[in-house]
């Protein structure tokens, strides 16, 4: 008995550090990750994938590859289709621990960087009456403009800030 009581605070504490959300204020690498992706815009697919091998579920009209880039500790979603290539983050409940404020000042957070980052090549546009945000090239809307950027928060079921890049692939 003597030794099951000295393993049982082992056993809580490690399976409580393996439960623990990740903050979402840990992120010190945010800008530079972010002017990353704003170099590699035109390239994303070839730059952030990890292998050439689509992953499960792909098909003919849409390619998952799998890859290793993190921003803020999550790991990208990159898949590409004839006409575009899409780099997605989502950043939810699930796995960060936060208060709708922390997701909205999370949100605001990116926001900052991606006007630093992209504000002078960009035009920054509220969607509706929300707090959703476009990038877009000038006088361009979300079809036309080759680069767009998306970054919205939603508090419905869950807290979740989602931040999707996509590169509209140029005509032949």
């Amino acid at each position: 008995m003597k030794k099951i009581s000295f393993l049982l605070p082992y056993i809580f504490s490690s399976t409580f550090l393996f439960a623990q959300k990740k903050s979402l204020l840990e992120c010190n690498d945010m800008k530079e990750k972010i002017i990353l992706i704003q170099q590699s815009f035109d390239k994303l697919s070839e730059t952030f994938k990890s292998s050439d091998k689509p992953m499960d579920g792909s098909d003919a009209d849409e390619i998952y590859y799998n890859t290793e880039f993190k921003l803020c500790g999550q790991t990208a979603s990159l898949s590409e289709s004839k006409k575009q290539v899409f780099f997605k983050f989502s950043f939810d409940d699930s796995e960060y621990s936060g208060t709708a404020e922390d997701f909205n000042n999370f949100e605001n957070k990116i926001l900052t960087v991606l006007r630093e980052v992209f504000g002078k090549i960009l035009d920054d546009k509220i969607v509706g009456d929300g707090p959703d945000h476009f990038f877009l090239e000038p006088g361009k809307n979300n079809f036309s403009s080759r680069t767009f950027i998306y970054i919205g928060v939603e508090h419905e079921s869950q807290h979740v800030v989602k931040l999707n890049f996509r590169y509209n692939k140029p005509s032949l």
